[in-house]
Formats: structure tokens, sequence, C-alpha cells
């Protein structure tokens, strides 16, 4: 086959690049598409990011300041080549599968590379998981089924046939009580902690929030609804005046705004918001660097 070869002039770090599929490499510089068995040959790059033809083979970057191999290329040297090889990630997915019995009734749990099921007598529930899937403990907590991963933490109800998922950047558990940190990485630098107990049902203590109130004039609307989203209601409503203060409750806040999901600044002042269940544009009125006015639309 015809060995294409592109020159990228530059002085320092010289590699040969082999491809086992068709891509396209992006450098600072340019972008150049690669087909199978395509060299490239490139110098004194920093990073090269990569972006598979194969719609099943997710893109990546390759470091050159920190070479090392992974799961997506090779760094080998031949007769004095540095050569970056990239490989075809590999489709065999070795499943493992753990039936828990709870009072006759069975739940079957299958963990793939990236994916977990809970199969009952009636359900199955298929969960994609963006991390890997290598390192996990299965619990089995009074009827729920869970598996816990490092930041992940997914409860299935055998009676209910009803999965559960938590999240957050430190998970610890306890006998029957699962503590979970969130940290939201928002302007306000918010982080909710609160404390899962599993019984005959899931049960909720002990939510404290902490953060960061944000004084800001031109950002206070986006705060505001950052906090509305990671549930803060007590700083949100402090960004208001005292006349809407007094007149919105927390539950008139959740149910206005309902459980966002995504927030789209358009302005300083206008918002597009994403809920479970609607799409809305949202514009704010300021008076004194407080909130006086809010107009939800939904769309």
């Amino acid at each position: 086959m015809y060995k294409q070869k592109i020159f990228l002039i530059y002085f320092g770090m010289k590699y040969t690049i082999k491809t086992t599929y068709p891509c396209l490499i992006k450098t600072d510089k340019e972008s150049i598409f690669l087909e199978e068995n395509d060299n490239l040959e490139c110098e004194n790059e920093q990073t090269l990011y990569v972006y598979p033809q194969n719609s099943r083979q997710p893109s990546f970057l390759v470091d050159l300041q920190t070479p090392k191999d992974c799961d997506f290329y090779s760094f080998l040297s031949v007769k004095n080549q540095n050569i970056i090889l990239l490989e075809k990630h590999l489709s065999i997915d070795i499943k493992q599968k753990e039936s828990l019995n709870f009072g006759g009734k069975t739940c079957l749990i299958t963990i793939g590379k990236h994916e977990i099921c809970f199969e009952s007598e009636n359900k199955n529930i298929t969960c994609e998981i963006s991390h890997s899937c290598k390192n996990y403990q299965i619990h089995k907590l009074k009827n729920f089924a869970c598996v816990m991963f490092q930041n992940d933490f997914y409860a299935f109800s055998v009676p209910q046939e009803k999965l559960f998922h938590f999240s957050g950047e430190n998970l610890s558990f306890e006998k029957d009580v699962l503590s979970v940190t969130k940290k939201f990485h928002d302007l306000n630098n918010h982080e909710k902690t609160f404390n899962v107990k599993f019984d005959d049902k899931i049960t909720f203590e002990n939510t404290t929030f902490v953060s960061d109130e944000n004084k800001v004039q031109d950002l206070v609307c986006f705060s505001f609804l950052q906090s509305v989203k990671a549930g803060d209601y007590a700083i949100a409503k402090n960004m208001l005046d005292d006349r809407l203060k007094n007149r919105i409750s927390d539950e008139q806040l959740e149910e206005f705004f309902g459980l966002l999901i995504d927030i789209l600044p358009l302005s300083t002042q206008e918002f597009l918001s994403i809920s479970q269940k609607k799409k809305s544009y949202v514009a704010f009125e300021l008076k004194d660097s407080k909130i006086s006015d809010i107009t939800l639309d939904n769309l």
C-alpha cells in the first residue's frame, strides 16, 4: 500500500506517527488527515489531537511533553526513530456478572467496560458510564443492590425495580449510610454534603452547603441561577431584594425553575435554562446590585 509522508519542519524532538486507522490529527498550527497505514513526521510539537474517523472510537490527545503509553497509542523506539503508534481500540468487552438474592427475588448485576446493568424479574436497566469500570465494590443493603465506584454510587431497589444514582468527588460508606460531597465548580464554589440512609426506602439526612458568596454585580444573575441549580436556596435568596425575597419560598423557587441541568448565558441578565422538563428564557432586572424582578418564558 502507498505510504503517504507529510513533513512538519520544526526544530527539536522528532516523532514519526504511524496510524492503523483513518484519522484527523490537529497540531497547534494545522490539521492533517491520515489514511490507514499513513505516516506523519512532526517535530517540536507539545500536543497532538487525534480524531478517529470511526465513530465508535473516541477522540483523544497525545501529550509529547510527558510521553507514556495508554490504551490508544504506544511510544516505540526503532532504529533510532521515535514512533507513536496509533492503535485500534479493542472492541472486546469482558463483562463481570454477580447475582444477589433478596428473599426469593434476585438481581443480576452485569459490569462491562463502560456500562453497568441491573436486571430483575421484570426490569432491565443499563447505564452508560463515562469512566472505566475497572475498580468497583458491590454492596447488598436491605432491599438495594449497590455498586460503588470512586465517584459514583448506583443503588437498585429490588422491590420497586428502580435505579438511583449518586455522584460526588468524595464518597464514603459506613454501615447503611452513604456520605456524598458534591462540588459544583461554580462562581460561589458550592459544595453540597448529604447523607443517604438505606432502609426499606432511601432517605436523605443532614444536607449542608459550603460556599463563597460572590459579590460581583455583573455576575449576580448567573451566580443566582447556579445557586438554584445547586439547591442552595438560602444563598440564592440573599441575591434578591427585600421585596422579592419576602415573597418567594424555597419551594416556589424549585417549582419556578425546575431541577436545572444547564444554564446558557445570553448576556449578564439573560439566560437559557434547561431543566428536566422544560427549556426557558430567563431575564432579570437589577436594582442596587440586587435582583428586583425575574421573568421566565417557556420555550
